[in-house]
């Protein structure tokens, strides 16, 4: 064995003896889980500890949603921290395809759900009538940062803070439904262009009254 060779086994070595605690804390640095998969050949010890990873980033443009069910099929851990997906296709995935996805990770103890991109891709009636349910008991952060057609309804009764930042606004009855399904949040944040959907939606008398929420 040459001094290269040493010197490339003796860094694997090194990784090797790392704690888990730390070898999650540099997973965790890794923003795509792709990536993090990935790390499973640097190491024996390092195969299964991926699974563990408590935050999923998911870009839909580059991930089949096979890719994405197996992933989270084979997640071991206790609580997903943060579960990520973004939508930058010019196809985006059908609702159905969506929800059967976000089920999977809500069973798997959801803390924060970011969603962001286009969530419709088109203007057709059948893709602009499309509901998006998202149930999630567990869920306390939502934060919703896209073009959004068609409804999305939540049921969150645990959510405590919801961010939406919604560059293309929806009809109004689509965004009225998507507060209603958070009106009980503590701490709300919106984009200029939620604020003046509010404004209209007050001048037509549709007021949604939030408990809770500080703005």
């Amino acid at each position: 064995m040459d001094q290269s060779q040493e010197s490339e086994s003796g860094s694997l070595d090194r990784l090797s003896d790392l704690p888990d605690s730390l070898i999650l804390e540099i997973l965790l640095l890794l923003w795509e889980i792709r990536d993090v998969v990935r790390t499973t050949i640097l190491s024996k010890r390092w195969k299964d500890l991926w699974t563990t990873v408590p935050r999923l980033d998911f870009h839909f443009c580059d991930e089949d949603p096979n890719f994405i069910r197996g992933v989270l099929a084979q997640w071991k851990g206790a609580k997903i921290l943060n579960f990520s997906i973004t939508f930058i296709s010019h196809d985006p995935p059908s609702s159905d395809i969506i929800d059967s996805l976000l089920l999977l990770a809500m069973e798997k103890q959801v803390a924060q759900l970011t969603m962001l991109g286009i969530l419709r891709g088109d203007f057709e009636d059948s893709v602009v009538n499309a509901v998006l349910g998202i149930w999630a008991p567990n869920l306390l952060n939502f934060i919703l940062e896209a073009h959004l057609y068609g409804t999305c309804l939540l049921d969150v009764p645990s959510l405590t803070k919801a961010t939406l930042i919604i560059d293309d606004p929806p009809p109004l009855e689509t965004f009225e439904q998507l507060l209603r399904s958070i009106r009980h949040v503590e701490k709300l944040r919106l984009s200029d262009e939620c604020i003046q959907l509010l404004h209209e939606m007050k001048e037509k008398d549709m007021v949604v009254q939030f408990s809770n929420a500080n703005w």
